[in-house]
């Protein structure tokens, strides 16, 4: 069938944007994953960014038995530019990533996409399951709310996640919106943007994605100053929002907080720690420096916050120490 005559047949019509690169070990189960799905209205983007292993053959040979699959091959540029390629090239309504060493259950798609069209949502998001096992696990209850509400919510790190995977966008959030070249932290950079835009968002308690951890997340890496790109993100989103920025005050205030903890931890866990004696000094500041009145400071923040004010040396001891333990797997 033309392309013309799909999107004229299937008005909800799904573009899934795998970028890969050098993850031949895992891509093979994210594309079975995927074209499985029982849900069958969608293409399939592979994204070959410059792989050096067999990520890119994979890709050819499965696109050969296929005819959903569409392989891009591009020289490397990053995830930000895989994914920003893939949007280029999507025909879909809607919009969806999935890492390539991920993979989701084969009614993925099809309850994302019911929950779009039946509340007419722009973003649908599930739940991630961190064991294959847990998969299909959650009360499967909802949260409905707007772009303002969703906001909030992402800020605060309630319900709303920071992680582009696992959601359904309506493709024309991504209008003026793309991911960061050359950063690591793309997805905080960029998903508040579609949630921001959205006039209807629905959080399914639900795990349909199965992410894996392996190394390469920001606790799993040295340590380096592309990391402390993230403490700038706060201030990305006070410009993003501009006049409206004093309405979320108090959310981005409490982001900037535990994005701050989220670096200070991963710097004193680091080798390289004391190469970085001013960007610590900077992120301590910033902890100690929010507004004890911010209703979304826990009890826990408040203690962590008297542990640093008393003793950094001892605050980062214990987190070494921690650190040191868990990796050992006690």
């Amino acid at each position: 069938m033309e392309s013309s005559n799909i999107m004229e047949s299937f008005a909800s019509y799904v573009s899934v944007i795998v970028p890969v690169y050098n993850v031949e070990t895992y891509l093979v189960p994210c594309i079975e994953s995927i074209l499985c799905q029982i849900y069958p209205h969608f293409e399939l983007l592979l994204v070959d960014d410059g792989s050096t292993d067999g990520s890119g053959a994979i890709c050819d040979a499965v696109a050969n038995t296929d005819s959903r699959i569409k392989v891009i091959h591009k020289p490397n540029g990053g995830l930000s530019d895989a994914r920003n390629h893939g949007m280029r090239c999507a025909r879909g309504k809607y919009i969806t990533f999935i890492d390539s060493d991920d993979t989701v259950t084969k009614d993925f798609l099809s309850i994302l996409v019911t929950k779009a069209e039946e509340q007419n949502a722009d973003i649908v998001q599930c739940n991630f399951a961190l064991r294959e096992e847990d998969l299909h696990m959650g009360t499967q209850s909802e949260l409905l709310c707007d772009g303002s509400e969703g906001l909030r919510r992402f800020l605060i790190r309630d319900t709303v996640y920071v992680a582009a995977c696992g959601k359904l966008y309506k493709r024309g959030l991504f209008q003026d919106v793309a991911f960061p070249l050359g950063r690591i932290n793309e997805d905080h950079c960029t998903v508040y943007k579609t949630i921001y835009k959205a006039n209807k968002i629905i959080c399914i308690d639900y795990a349909l994605y199965w992410h894996r951890m392996r190394a390469g997340s920001i606790m799993h890496t040295p340590f380096s100053g592309k990391n402390l790109e993230l403490a700038n993100v706060a201030d990305e989103i006070r410009q993003f929002l501009g006049n409206e920025q004093d309405t979320f005050r108090q959310e981005i205030d409490y982001y900037e907080y535990k994005i701050a903890m989220i670096l200070l931890n991963a710097l004193l866990s680091s080798e390289s720690c004391k190469s970085y004696p001013t960007e610590k000094k900077r992120l301590i500041h910033t902890l100690l420096s929010l507004d004890g009145k911010n209703p979304y400071l826990s009890l826990k923040d408040r203690c962590i916050n008297v542990f640093l004010k008393i003793s950094p040396y001892m605050y980062g001891q214990s987190i070494r120490h921690y650190r040191k333990v868990t990796s050992h797997g006690a």
